[in-house]
């Protein structure tokens, strides 16, 4: 991971900030695009490229390019990016039920005076990656998506950015904005997903980032396979998926959990990744104590993949 402080020159609504892939692999690139002050004016550097074996795009091996903004006219004059909790490279099951969320939670730029104890609103949505270019301060276009296996039930619904993954229909795809919640029924795929988070300061935008990742939709047989960071739903012994509740939320002391099945497991992980609770139990509906954590967003993993988020008072 690259961290870095920079002091932008003058007060703009949008300025952009753009990773370009293509960093010169074998060859030579400006200086200007590597921020390495020793290596002369010319330096060889990797390429970050999209594998061939993704199945979504037209043209797997084009070069990574992520464009996140900041608008620097703002009262405050500064931001920084949400934090993702949840890993960018889950694996699901095909022709199951699975959801994806990443967790994010502004958590730096608060001002309780303001009324921002959380930090800033997030707005997410799903967009196309971008083709990378040859020059760092330069900005390509939208990757092409393939034609093939677009979603014929209950009507044609081709891929793109905002309909990513092939799924068995469109009545099996939904995400929404609020939560960065993205639900689906997917075919075996090899997909290309970007996120593009929206962080606005009461209404006012103050900056964008992006996230992209594949979705690795495989045969999994009768062994479920999913990450950490792929959300499953709790099935009931009828068969039925239905989305597990935790309740209160906000809460101050207990937190309850209900669900359509068994909870096995329960963990609790703060904002830095930390797992701060973790109890075993073997019942639909459990009470868990939140009273000695501090004040703050945290995340519970049910049975060791669905994530709910939660603010502890």
């Amino acid at each position: 991971m690259y961290t870095a402080t920079y002091t932008f020159t003058s007060s703009e609504s949008c300025w952009r900030i753009v990773y370009n892939g293509n960093n010169g692999a074998g060859g030579v690139v400006p200086l200007s695009c590597t921020g390495n002050p020793d290596a002369g004016d010319r330096v060889t550097a990797a390429v970050a490229g999209r594998s061939t074996a993704i199945t979504n795009l037209a043209g797997g091996t084009t070069d990574v390019q992520l464009i996140d903004t900041l608008n620097t006219t703002t009262a405050r004059g500064h931001n920084s990016s949400p934090e993702l909790a949840m890993e960018p490279v889950p694996s699901f099951c095909a022709f199951a039920a699975a959801c994806y969320n990443p967790a994010a939670a502004d958590i730096f730029d608060t001002s309780t005076s303001l009324g921002e104890p959380d930090g800033d609103s997030l707005v997410f949505s799903l967009v196309p990656p971008t083709q990378g270019s040859t020059s760092c301060g330069a900005v390509g276009g939208p990757c092409s998506y393939m034609a093939a296996n677009a979603w014929t039930t209950p009507a044609v619904q081709a891929l793109d950015g905002a309909h990513p993954l092939q799924c068995t229909s469109g009545a099996t795809f939904s995400f929404n904005s609020t939560t960065g919640q993205l639900c689906f029924n997917g075919i075996t795929q090899n997909s290309t997903v970007v996120y593009n988070i929206e962080e606005y300061d009461h209404g006012v935008l103050t900056g964008t980032m992006q996230r992209e990742m594949n979705f690795y939709v495989e045969a999994c047989g009768s062994t479920p396979c999913s990450t950490s960071g792929a959300t499953t739903k709790i099935s009931s012994p009828s068969g039925n998926q239905q989305a597990t509740e935790i309740y209160p939320n906000p809460a101050n002391t207990a937190l309850t959990i209900s669900a359509a099945g068994t909870v096995y497991n329960v963990s609790i992980i703060n904002l830095l990744g930390q797992t701060v609770y973790s109890q075993n139990y073997n019942a639909q509906n459990v009470q868990v104590d939140v009273s000695g954590l501090v004040t703050g967003i945290y995340y519970v993993k049910i049975n060791g993949a669905e994530v709910k988020k939660f603010l502890k008072e």
